[in-house]
């Protein structure tokens, strides 16, 4: 499971080529349980050295940690995405559909649970073999 994350660490800035499903959800899947794991260390760290936290700064301080996740991840996920949009026999810029509410939203979904075309398309063999 863990090496599916690495790999996708590891393509940083492969934009081109082909991720298969597993590849995808497994990346997306550590990275909710890592950003889990950081919020609630984070809190548990700051509030024993500062003692009890109120609802307010418990919420700053798990948005500030998100964030900082995002930025951190947000090229590796797309990376990732993209070449998952590759394997689909779709172009990368279809991602952007997920930006329209409800509809492209759930377009989106379907596209990432959609089996890989096991032909050859212009972005090379399929990720995944028969």
């Amino acid at each position: 499971m863990f090496q599916w994350f690495w790999k996708c660490l590891r393509n940083l800035f492969n934009f081109s080529g082909r991720a298969r499903r597993k590849e995808y959800w497994f990346y997306m899947l550590i990275l909710f349980l890592l950003t889990i794991f950081i919020n609630v260390f984070v809190l548990l760290v700051v509030g024993f050295m500062v003692g009890n936290l109120d609802d307010y700064t418990m919420s700053i301080l798990t948005n500030i940690t998100s964030l900082l996740l995002v930025i951190v991840f947000i090229i590796p996920s797309f990376a990732v995405t993209v070449r998952r949009m590759h394997d689909i026999n779709h172009s990368g810029w279809w991602l952007l559909i997920s930006f329209v509410p409800i509809i492209g939203s759930i377009l989106f979904l379907i596209w990432m649970l959609k089996n890989t075309k096991f032909e050859r398309n212009k972005w090379g063999s399929p990720a995944k073999s028969r």
